[in-house]
């Protein structure tokens, strides 16, 4: 899926940075952002839409939503 992503230039893409990400990590994936290395990226998030979705009873039409593929909890 995340190759489909990075693929389709319709989709936008984020960066999202973690709290202990360093400065050099941070430089280093705003390069490889630049330019267009996607499949490189741990830190890349893409924007989708959501329609008629809810939690626990709570409506969430209509809203934007950004996946991550790799971030993991650890």
């Amino acid at each position: 899926m995340k190759q489909k992503d990075a693929a389709d230039d319709a989709i936008r893409k984020y960066i999202s940075f973690g709290v202990n990400d360093s400065k050099a990590k941070r430089l280093s994936d705003r390069s490889k952002f630049r330019q267009k290395r996607y499949m490189d990226l741990s830190s890349i998030t893409f924007g989708h839409s959501i329609t008629e979705f809810n939690i626990n009873g709570y409506d969430m039409d209509n809203q934007m939503v950004r996946i991550s593929y790799d971030r993991r909890i650890k």
